[in-house]
């Protein structure tokens, strides 16, 4: 006959040693033994004797039969009851605790002789007879609803390697495998969470800082001389624009919110301030260079003005126009690298990363997606199997409740 752990591995489809285990599986066939006795004794008190088990001959009170049912005591009446069991043995009876010490008083009623035992169970759950036994053909058995279920030759404690049950009706047995594998599923059950994939993190990849534009500096005007003009316009300058992309709220949006939808707004929202960063700088070069015509414009009819009246001034001024003309060009080289060097490299290399990072999330969701689908196609079947193995085992049980008078 197979094995319980290979029956119940062919009604539940799990693999003992995974989920349960075979000490767990032990267990639940314990407790299915316990379960399957209780519930037909309580169907119908005739079926006690299905699970009798007898002490051995003992003469010395204080059998522990650890608190089980007890179903009969007899007592050996002075005469080997081995050899004659016809007359040897008489049944004893039970009484209370309270009667202890009448039994054993030859003037009372209750007195219990050796053709009249009786037993009585002490507070610990063992078992005394009275009279005493004193090892002279006295000894007594005991028989009771067997509380230690036992497995092949009911040697040893029942175990998943196992295929009879000691004590216990071979027809019954299905229904302690009934138990163990709705036991089992239950376990298969709450650990299936475990088997659910991490949690699907999208971490947006973070802008490298972009350092600042080494401008030149502004050449300083010349002074001149009382005699000359005055000039006292102010040379123009670059103004850097400011940007300030929230790579904080687009993280939020997807690892707190899980909202796909939102983060690629939001994303959509810092690549736009990504160029209209890059269109402010464009045009500050531009209104700088308008400022710087302007000005040289300026400069120059000062200059004539100054030739006029020193010709060191004029020079002066000539060399400070030149010193204006050579910072243009450079800050407009300055721009140019910038922009190609620092701001598209590395603006660039975020959106590829953005994109790359963005397509693996999507990936990933979807792998997630599959497996929560799988486990929880694993977790309803086994549920549905769970309750058809308990239903099919409660309807066991109700099949078994004795008929009512005049019942069809």
């Amino acid at each position: 006959m197979a094995t319980f752990q290979t029956q119940v591995e062919g009604l539940t489809g799990l693999t003992v040693e995974i989920t349960p285990t075979a000490a767990e599986l032990s267990q639940f066939l314990i407790d299915g033994v316990m379960d399957v006795t209780q519930r037909l004794i309580l169907a119908n008190p005739a079926n006690t004797e299905m699970f009798i088990r007898g002490s051995s001959t003992t003469s010395s009170n204080g059998i522990d039969i650890g608190g089980a049912q007890v179903i009969s005591v007899i007592r050996e009446s002075e005469a080997d009851g081995d050899t004659d069991g016809s007359t040897a043995w008489r049944e004893c009876r039970k009484v209370s605790t309270a009667l202890r010490s009448r039994v054993v008083d030859i003037d009372s009623l209750d007195y219990a002789s050796k053709y009249n035992p009786v037993y009585i169970i002490n507070n610990n759950g063992a078992v005394n007879v009275y009279p005493v036994p004193d090892g002279t053909n006295d000894g007594y058995r005991v028989y009771y609803v067997n509380n230690e279920p036992k497995g092949d030759g009911v040697a040893d404690t029942l175990a998943a390697g196992h295929s009879a049950i000691g004590f216990f009706p071979n027809d019954k047995e299905y229904l302690v495998v009934l138990y163990a594998s709705v036991k089992s599923l239950e376990n298969a059950l709450a650990t299936k969470s475990s088997e659910l994939p991490s949690d699907v993190i999208f971490s947006a990849p973070e802008l490298e800082t972009i350092s600042s534009m080494i401008l030149p500096s502004v050449p300083d005007a010349p002074e001149l001389s009382d005699n000359s003009v005055t000039f006292s316009e102010i040379a123009p300058s670059f103004d850097e624009p400011v940007v300030t992309p929230d790579f904080t709220d687009a993280n939020y949006w997807v690892n707190v919110e899980e909202d796909e939808e939102m983060l690629r707004a939001r994303m959509s929202v810092i690549n736009a301030e990504l160029q209209q960063y890059q269109a402010d700088i464009q045009k500050s070069v531009q209104k700088m260079n308008n400022e710087n015509l302007e000005y040289q414009a300026k400069l120059q009819t000062a200059i004539q003005d100054a030739q006029l009246s020193s010709q060191d001034d004029a020079q002066a001024l000539q060399k400070y126009s030149a010193d204006l003309n050579k910072y243009q060009a450079e800050v407009t080289k300055e721009v140019q690298r910038w922009t190609n060097e620092e701001y598209n490299t590395k603006f660039n290399k975020w959106q590829q990363e953005y994109q790359g990072s963005l397509q693996e999330y999507g990936t990933n969701v979807q792998n997630y997606n599959t497996k929560v689908q799988k486990i929880t196609a694993d977790y309803q079947w086994m549920e549905n199997r769970m309750k058809k193995l308990q239903q099919e085992y409660d309807a066991a049980f109700m099949l078994m409740q004795p008929k009512q008078q005049g019942g069809k």
